[in-house]
């Protein structure tokens, strides 16, 4: 019987299940956790202030901003103000998050009105792109011992072939 449920269907039914199969025969418990903190699934997430400033003066985008926030009609001056905030440091903010809705709806909103095209977008979106573990995005801390504990009963014999 398993120890820890979700471990077990990780290594025998998961994504990585057939990476760590050899490696549950050797029972090799540490390159089984290396495998499963290794850092190669791609992700969107936030995107750095500083990456976004850059990739708005490059596009023309910044000032496009500018322009619109002193439009006082403009149904996008409220995002614009917002993001001139960020930029000027005015928010406490380690970057966009480009999974939050509100964001999404106001980037749909930008490239609606032709602020910035849906390449522009697919970029920031690349941009946001960063690298996690199969174990954090399972909410799991996955050690050698945890693999171990799978592999081998306490009184040493094993568990898993």
């Amino acid at each position: 019987m398993a120890r820890n449920e979700r471990l077990y269907e990780e290594m025998t039914i998961g994504p990585l299940a057939p990476k760590v199969a050899p490696w549950i025969t050797l029972a090799d418990d540490g390159q089984i956790a290396t495998i499963f903190n290794r850092e190669d699934i791609m992700v969107v997430g936030t995107l750095p202030v500083n990456v976004f400033a850059g990739w708005a003066s490059s596009t023309g985008t910044r000032a496009k901003i500018q322009d619109i926030s002193v439009k006082v009609d403009d149904p996008l001056r409220d995002s614009a103000l917002t993001v001139l905030d960020l930029l000027q440091g005015n928010l406490q903010s380690a970057g966009i998050d480009m999974t939050n809705v509100d964001i999404n709806s106001a980037f749909d909103k930008w490239e609606a009105a032709g602020i910035i095209t849906a390449e522009e977008r697919a970029e920031l979106v690349t941009l946001s792109l960063t690298a996690i573990s199969r174990a954090q995005q399972i909410d799991m801390p996955i050690s050698n011992i945890d693999v171990r504990q799978e592999i081998w009963a306490d009184d040493g014999t094993r568990l898993m072939y």
